[in-house]
């Protein structure tokens, strides 16, 4: 039988997290949703604490495969959903690898992965990797892809543009997905490391957006950028047929439980603050007969409440399936948990909060 309780360890680290996310991220969250972002001063202090999104060295990526990848797999889960009850765009702000981070962990050397990850370690600034896979007509399609990448004796050089690049203006790497011949399809994207400063790579705009303000999303402009080989994720000098996008697939199949953890957080936040803010318990003939009692309240909330229970057991198993082969699938019930909670679990929780009656502060 598998059991999803958390053991001591793990009910510490949700404590200590949901304590900084109380106690330090909120006061925070308002000014920084104004400010399009988090002081510098506040990243720094997170970064001290050993907050982090992924490995920071390749000695601390072997030191989480020695632990076992579900241990390593549950402590990112129970931080996705406990700093996202904190404030969701906090999560997209913390230093490290993000999203950058699974693509060389899964296709880099390990000269390569002491090169990048050795970024994040070497002073007390913080620093972020990226992901460059979105473009304008291509998500998570990685075989629509139509960046495209070409040999040029020892180099590689790169055309196109992607869009919608978490930390993509303030990345010390991104890593870049192209492909050499897009009749190909999915064999052809490899990934390359593309690094700050790169001849050829600018920011393009910053999006001004609706929501997760504080986290920035930039377009990202090659235009005839060099690349040498030795920034080509993998042993192969030549991509590899259809590493890129295993390597693309398997980001994605890592970290979509942590976003659906993310979804579970939110949801959480989104449900407390009605249940804080209604009114003081009475007899039930008094609450039904006050002027100001909330109409059709328990209606709404409670099984707001009853659907949440049943998020948090759905969230961990993924995670705790997530490991290398040979066990069992883990793709098909990563994405189910995604799909299912992100796209309406946040969402319809958030507008039914909004929905109830909260106490004026006047009152």
């Amino acid at each position: 039988m598998i059991d999803f309780e958390l053991d001591e360890t793990l009910q510490g680290v949700r404590d200590i997290l949901h304590w900084f996310s109380k106690e330090e991220v909120r006061p925070l969250a308002l000014a920084a949703d104004r400010a399009h972002a988090f002081p510098d001063d506040f990243l720094r202090k997170v970064k001290e604490m050993g907050i982090s999104t992924g490995a920071l060295s390749h000695k601390q990526d072997e030191e989480k495969r020695h632990k076992g990848p579900k241990t390593a797999n549950r402590v990112a889960a129970i931080a996705s959903e406990e700093l996202a009850w904190g404030d969701a765009a906090f999560m997209l702000c913390i230093p490290g690898p993000g999203l950058g981070g699974p693509p060389i962990q899964f296709l880099g050397t390990p000269e390569q992965k002491e090169r990048f990850f050795g970024v994040f370690t070497k002073d007390k600034e913080p620093r972020f990797g990226a992901y460059g896979l979105t473009e304008p007509g291509a998500g998570s399609d990685v075989a629509g892809i139509r960046t495209t990448c070409r040999r040029d004796g020892d180099d590689w050089v790169l055309d196109g543009a992607k869009c919608f690049i978490t930390n993509g203006g303030r990345a010390e790497w991104v890593v870049i997905f192209a492909t050499s011949d897009a009749s190909r399809g999915r064999e052809a994207p490899p990934a390359f490391v593309v690094e700050k400063g790169t001849p050829g790579f600018r920011v393009g705009k910053i999006e001004k957006k609706m929501g997760l303000r504080a986290s920035e999303t930039a377009e990202l402009i090659l235009e005839n950028c060099r690349v040498p080989s030795a920034n080509l994720l993998g042993a192969r000098d030549d991509g590899g047929a259809g590493e890129g996008f295993m390597g693309a697939m398997k980001t994605f199949d890592t970290t979509r439980p942590m976003v659906a953890a993310m979804a579970v957080g939110i949801g959480r936040a989104a449900i407390e603050r009605p249940i804080s803010s209604r009114p003081p318990r009475a007899s039930s003939r008094s609450r039904a007969c006050s002027p100001g009692a909330p109409r059709g309240w328990p209606t709404k909330v409670c099984p707001t409440r009853a659907r949440l229970r049943c998020a948090r057991p759905t969230r961990p198993r993924p995670r705790w399936r997530r490991a290398p082969p040979p066990s069992p699938p883990w793709a098909r019930p990563a994405a189910r948990a995604i799909r299912w909670w992100r796209s309406g679990f946040a969402t319809s929780r958030c507008s039914t909060s909004s929905r109830a009656p909260v106490r004026s502060s006047a009152s």
